[in-house]
């Protein structure tokens, strides 16, 4: 097996939508793009990325599995990693479950 085999069988992966107006990803809140993805706006595309590092490029692919190619973090807005986004999601639901609102709705 290749060293880049190997590699991409140790990435996570998520099916997204293009978004249709801009053409980029949103994966944990973080947005991507590159002029390779842009074309596929309102399809799926399959992105390939190291959950450890969500502030780094992933890796595109169609659904059939054909590379399309690497999209930059162009909004380090979200969570920087898989397991800070899902820590999170569990305080909110405690949050909810303990209070019986969600954090926003507090006036």
């Amino acid at each position: 097996m290749q060293d880049t085999q190997l590699r991409e069988l140790l990435l996570s992966t998520e099916v997204v939508t293009v978004d249709r107006r801009d053409g980029s990803v949103r994966l944990s809140g973080n947005r991507y793009w590159s002029e390779a993805i842009a074309p596929y706006a309102g399809q799926k595309l399959m992105l390939r990325f190291d959950p450890e590092q969500l502030h780094q490029a992933v890796q595109a692919y169609t659904l059939a599995n054909v590379y399309i190619g690497q999209a930059e973090c162009i909004a380090a807005v979200g969570f920087a990693d898989t397991g800070a986004a899902r820590e999170h999601a569990r305080a909110k639901k405690q949050y909810r479950t303990v209070t019986g609102k969600a954090p926003e709705d507090e006036s």
